[in-house]
């Protein structure tokens, strides 16, 4: 049986050409190990800028989402220095004029995740890299109270409800990087987003805590603007609500006002949701530096290395997207999303090796 085991360069993130020698006992010779020491890293370019200069007290704990688990977790070994690489954007999106991040610096440790060449050919659940799964955080996991900013002892009626619309006037251009095209620029409206994940439509469902309908949700929403026109929790969730109803427009600009208002140790919850716009709306080297300041803010964050993973897919940069896979799996070894899409390009390299 042939074996084989993806291993990255920890200079230059890609992967390393292996021999695979088939044997009574099949060996592996590769030329580098993904085990490495970290280094002092040797700053490349300009340094890259931050999304805020004033930072906040540390932010509360916040709890991973976490996939289905699968049988055994994979090892944690140390980040490689660095995987600063030129990135391919897509050709429709004009290409913005900024620096890139070094998205390298956020990996703190990464898992071995084993492939066998039978099981890359027998594997029926094939995973298409394109279909990218949208992300995002539901401020309950973070430890917040939302009774303290939402009223749930109202009842809602058929007759009494109302849409949450974020008003425009009170946007500050610099906190919600309105100096990002994606973000500067008006909706387009021939741009449809994808159906919203069943874990968001949930989320908005129970922001009570109990199960309600989108439109009792949204309601709740709109009367916790009413009374606090500064509220971040209610411009995220009013933005999670749009997103939902396919509303790309009215979803961007309560975003906005999240980022507004939200302090900077809760900021990378709606810089999350920015990202996830962007990378939908095709700009994604944008939606790369909205997750790599997501990062600056928290980076131990498994859902937003899994989401810089996903974006690294969409531009076909497989060795990052690996690295970030891995970087994922080494905070939840159970991922099993993580998993599957990191398997896949592994596979995909081995085919490429043995042909």
């Amino acid at each position: 049986m042939k074996h084989f085991e993806m291993k990255f360069s920890a200079e230059t993130g890609q992967s390393v050409q292996c021999s695979i020698s088939v044997q009574d006992e099949p060996q592996l010779n590769c030329g580098a190990t993904l085990s490495v020491h970290p280094e002092k890293k040797k700053k490349q370019g300009k340094a890259k800028k931050k999304t805020e200069s004033k930072k906040e007290p540390k932010s509360a704990n916040v709890e991973n989402e976490q996939g289905k688990k699968s049988k055994e977790p994979a090892a944690a070994v140390p980040a490689p220095p660095t995987l600063s690489r030129p990135i391919q954007p897509r050709r429709e999106v004009p290409v913005p004029d900024f620096e890139l991040p070094e998205t390298d610096v956020h990996l703190l440790k990464l898992a071995i995740l084993d492939v066998d060449w039978s099981e890359c050919t027998q594997r029926t659940d094939k995973v298409d890299l394109s279909d990218i799964p949208s992300t995002f955080i539901n401020p309950r996991d973070m430890g917040i109270d939302l009774s303290r900013f939402f009223d749930f002892s109202e009842t809602i009626t058929a007759e009494n409800q109302k849409f949450p619309v974020c008003d425009t006037e009170p946007i500050s251009a610099l906190l919600s990087l309105e100096h990002l095209p994606g973000v500067r620029g008006k909706w387009d409206p021939a741009v449809s987003l994808p159906p919203a994940s069943p874990r968001l439509v949930k989320a908005v469902q129970k922001l009570s805590g109990d199960l309600e309908s989108v439109s009792v949700s949204g309601t709740r929403i709109a009367h916790a603007l009413a009374k606090n026109s500064t509220s971040w929790l209610a411009h995220l969730f009013a933005s999670y609500y749009w997103q939902v109803q396919g509303n790309g427009e009215f979803a961007l600009t309560c975003l906005k006002g999240a980022l507004t208002f939200v302090p900077y140790s809760y900021k990378y919850c709606p810089l999350l949701s920015l990202a996830n716009l962007l990378q939908q709306t095709g700009h994604l080297t944008e939606a790369v530096v909205v997750t790599s300041s997501a990062l600056d803010v928290k980076r131990e964050n498994m859902i937003v290395h899994f989401t810089l993973a996903n974006i690294y897919c969409l531009m076909e940069v497989w060795g990052n997207a690996a690295l970030f896979y891995q970087s994922a799996l080494g905070f939840d070894p159970y991922h099993l999303e993580s998993q599957n899409r990191l398997r896949t390009i592994l596979c995909r390299n081995l085919a490429n090796q043995m042909s």
